[in-house]
């Protein structure tokens, strides 16, 4: 990232990863001479790590330095959405728009923002896209666009051909082979799992609690329910615990592993108790909670090594119907990640082995509280008062609140609903592909 090779702003990046808001504060009382840019870099890093007050901070500093900036004006935008200032955002990225239409992540963004007028708007995106030059990373965004306007119309034949256009040019940007993912995800069961407890062990400091599943199935709706107990810590989606033993890998073998299989083959052979202190080093800036979340979703796959390497933790996975589930995540533009998504036939094939994986694991590994969506949803209360005894915390009612980094960030705030779980039905002609897939 361009900021943390500057070096008048290293300090600020150094800052950021500091456990406590101190280190923050006191760049902020004396900053640098920045342009408008430079201030827009240092709130996306403060932003990326987690500080939204100063990320605002940040942003509206830019904003003073160049106020017709379009670009500024949606990046506030995305953080106030983040923040769940969601009538703000809808406001800043009006404005932003209104300058600059063509801008592709600000139209979805605002197109997953309420709006009394998706025709005039749907309208507006087909005229750019199909009229006007523009480039493919903003192409891909309108179409995704599109395709929510379409949906809260009502029009799902439209709405599944805007998804079909935005997923196929935005898969012809990766190099993917889901038959790498199957693999790993075969080479998984067929391992050898590591002696693991079968209580968690107390600990006196911050304990981690993971939430994992596949995207879509609720993780950040439950991380912020949760999040509002005054003992809980939501962190987001941490890369520590892969971060840990990537480098756990290359101490004890000298090189990252190669491929999938020779991971796999390795892993379990790891010294996990220092996976595990690695973890708590990186996670410290939560030390002073009692619980902290960390909900990277696809922690899922190291659920026996996170047992083993912390046995304070806990685990919740979450599952949902795998219709509906596919559905949700074929609908999301996503960045660098889940290149498995974009295609029908590889979601299914990937969906499937994920599937596989968890059923093998479902019965050898009691710990984990293993959740289902559509339960959930239909009685949360229940759920989160279970949860609460299950972690010995105080029950309290709970609700949606807090920063958001991840792609639920505007959905979280809608509330808990059960009309979604069988919105797939809407576009089952259209979603054959995957559909003919499950359980196969």
């Amino acid at each position: 990232m361009k900021i943390q090779s500057s070096p008048d702003l290293q300090s600020l990046a150094a800052a950021a990863s500091q456990p406590d808001r101190q280190a923050l504060s006191q760049w902020f009382s004396h900053p640098p001479s920045l342009s408008a840019q430079a201030w827009a870099d240092v709130s996306q890093l403060c932003h990326l790590h987690q500080w939204p007050e100063f990320a605002l901070a940040a942003s509206e500093r830019a904003l003073a330095l160049a106020p017709d900036a379009p670009g500024l004006m949606s990046n506030h935008g995305f953080i106030l959405r983040h923040c769940g200032q969601l009538d703000e955002a809808a406001r800043w990225l009006d404005k932003s728009l209104a300058l600059n239409p063509a801008q592709g992540e600000a139209q979805l963004v605002r197109a997953e923002l309420a709006s009394d007028t998706p025709d005039t708007r749907l309208n507006a995106l087909t005229e750019i896209i199909t009229r006007q030059s523009v480039p493919e990373e903003d192409t891909v965004a309108l179409c995704y666009a599109a395709a929510r306007y379409a949906e809260q119309l009502g029009h799902w034949d439209d709405m599944m051909q805007w998804l079909d256009r935005g997923a196929a040019r935005k898969r012809a940007g990766f190099q993917y082979q889901v038959t790498r993912d199957e693999t790993l995800l075969r080479c998984l069961a067929e391992a050898e799992l590591p002696a693991l407890p079968v209580d968690p062990a107390q600990a006196e400091t911050a304990r981690p609690l993971f939430i994992v599943g596949l995207p879509r199935t609720g993780t950040s709706l439950l991380e912020s329910h949760l999040a509002s107990h005054p003992n809980i810590v939501g962190a987001g989606e941490l890369p520590h615990f892969n971060r840990a033993l990537i480098q756990q890998f290359q101490s004890q073998f000298g090189k990252p592993p190669a491929t999938p299989a020779e991971f796999v083959g390795k892993v379990f052979s790891l010294d996990l108790t220092a996976v595990g202190q690695r973890y708590l080093e990186a996670s410290r800036r939560w030390s002073g909670a009692r619980w902290f979340i960390d909900k990277l979703p696809i922690n899922s796959l190291n659920l026996p090594l996170i047992l083993a390497a912390l046995p304070q933790a806990k685990v919740i996975h979450l599952d949902r119907d795998p219709r509906a589930m596919g559905f949700a995540l074929y609908r999301q533009l996503f960045g660098r990640v889940y290149p498995f998504s974009y295609r029908q036939d590889e979601l299914g094939r990937y969906v499937n082995a994920y599937r596989q994986l968890m059923a093998h694991w479902q019965p050898k590994l009691p710990q984990v509280q293993w959740l289902q969506y559509e339960s959930a949803v239909r009685d949360w209360p229940a759920l989160t008062r279970t949860l609460f005894d299950w972690l010995e915390l105080t029950p309290v009612s709970t609700r949606a609140q807090g920063f958001s980094a991840t792609a639920s960030a505007s959905q979280i705030r809608d509330g808990v609903h059960c009309h979604r779980i069988e919105r797939w039905r809407q576009v089952e002609p259209h979603f054959q592909p995957y559909l003919a897939l499950l359980g196969k």
